[in-house]
């Protein structure tokens, strides 16, 4: 498995996203999460943008300005979801991530960004 967020990471997430099933949102229009992360490493990256369209989706490291929805987590709370040791769903209702945005898009996207970071099988 690659060190969370690492470039490897990200190629990892971006190969499961290929092999996902095309989103069903508004023709022409891309719904995007943010997840910014706070307490990592000085040298990681400090946020990355899961985008979706009916023609695919990204995810990519940096945070991007028309954003429907932002979640906020601890770098420590990311890495545990991605390697499987924590739920997004018990993040949340610990309290652990926090939402700003449009929830419905978060709920909308929530398969993907399952798969984005997600562990590997």
């Amino acid at each position: 498995m690659a060190e969370f967020a690492s470039d490897e990471w990200f190629t990892e997430a971006t190969s499961r996203l290929a092999s996902a099933p095309r989103a069903e949102v508004e023709p022409g229009r891309t719904q995007r999460v943010v997840l910014e992360l706070t307490g990592g490493p000085s040298s990681a990256v400090h946020a990355m943008t899961l985008s979706v369209s009916g023609e695919g989706s990204s995810l990519e490291a940096g945070d991007h300005l028309m954003a429907d929805v932002v979640l906020r987590l601890n770098w420590d709370v990311a890495r545990a979801i991605s390697e499987g040791t924590l739920e997004s769903a018990t993040a949340i209702r610990d309290g652990r991530l926090k939402v700003r945005g449009d929830v419905a898009v978060l709920v909308n996207l929530l398969p993907w960004f399952q798969v984005a970071i997600a562990p590997a099988p």
